[in-house]
């Protein structure tokens, strides 16, 4: 609208943008998504003295404890899979699938925490309310991709490398968008009821040790008292991740197609309930803060 010589956007209220409306309001702040991802980024470890080295020292040091408990003194190594250049060391074959639960652990935390964190300034300043969770999860991204260089160095230097490493540039994709459905699911839930975010940790902490990254899928029994355990593990999408991402870097083989097409499927449809899902809560939300 017009206001005397001046131009004046009118803001209209977020519920008339439809499902694609949104993504489209989305890409009219590409530029406030991406100082907001470069501040997230400044910011990070401001004040720290060994600043993004902390990006290295905390997967390093859950992976030197994991390995010591699982690996030696629980025996993991028993449970490693073939590799083909005979490689039989614990550590490589835990961070082979680690690096994946890493994303997914960051994403989707990521984006249930930011929301919350943005209301505040809604309030002085319009953006989409999907902005500085897109923000969060690339800055987080960033810290993500410097494990998957740490992976790659680590087989790099023991020289078991192939190019069915180049999977990881699709696997990490697919995981990436399947943990920011569920994120975007719980954010709205989380900035109402801040017992969703606790909750979701202590979830968190059951999944991993449900999901296959200190063992494989082959050791889980098939039934046990009745419960088709395998059958279970399968319906986590993060499972599948996992072992795709296993079975490139340290088995380096390809996985095989319904592998993918899980994988696929599970991260296209996560995104879609979760973009459609965020969006019929929000407005509430951020009406009632």
């Amino acid at each position: 609208m017009t206001f005397g010589s001046e131009q004046v956007r009118v803001f209209v209220p977020g519920r008339s943008l439809g499902f694609i409306g949104r993504f489209k309001e989305l890409k009219q702040y590409k530029q406030f998504v991406i100082d907001q991802t470069r501040r997230k980024l400044q910011i990070r470890y401001n004040r720290s003295l060994l600043g993004w080295a902390w990006s290295l020292i905390h997967p390093l040091a859950i992976l030197l404890i994991y390995t010591l408990v699982f690996g030696t003194i629980l025996a993991g190594e028993r449970n490693i899979v073939p590799n083909p250049d005979g490689l039989e060391s614990f550590g490589h074959f835990l961070f082979s699938a680690l690096v994946i639960w890493f994303v997914f652990q960051q994403v989707s935390t990521t984006a249930i925490g930011a929301f919350a964190e943005s209301l505040m300034l809604r309030k002085r300043l319009y953006f989409p309310p999907t902005a500085p969770i897109i923000a969060g999860v690339v800055a987080g991204l960033v810290g993500n991709g410097v494990e998957i260089v740490v992976l790659l160095v680590a087989f790099l230097v023991v020289g078991s490398v192939s190019m069915t490493f180049l999977g990881l540039l699709f696997v990490v994709p697919l995981t990436a968008m399947f943990a920011l459905g569920v994120g975007l699911v719980l954010a709205p839930l989380n900035a109402r009821f801040r017992d969703v975010g606790h909750l979701y940790q202590v979830i968190l902490r059951l999944a991993f040790f449900t999901t296959p990254i200190i063992y494989t899928a082959d050791v889980v029994p098939e039934t046990y008292a009745g419960v088709p355990l395998r059958r279970l593990l399968q319906l986590n999408p993060v499972s599948w991740m996992t072992e795709a991402s296993r079975s490139l870097t340290f088995s380096q083989q390809w996985p095989n197609g319904e592998a993918w097409l899980v994988m696929s499927s599970a991260a296209v449809l996560s995104l879609c309930i979760g973009w459609y899902v965020f969006h019929r809560l929000v407005d509430d939300v951020v009406e009632g803060f």
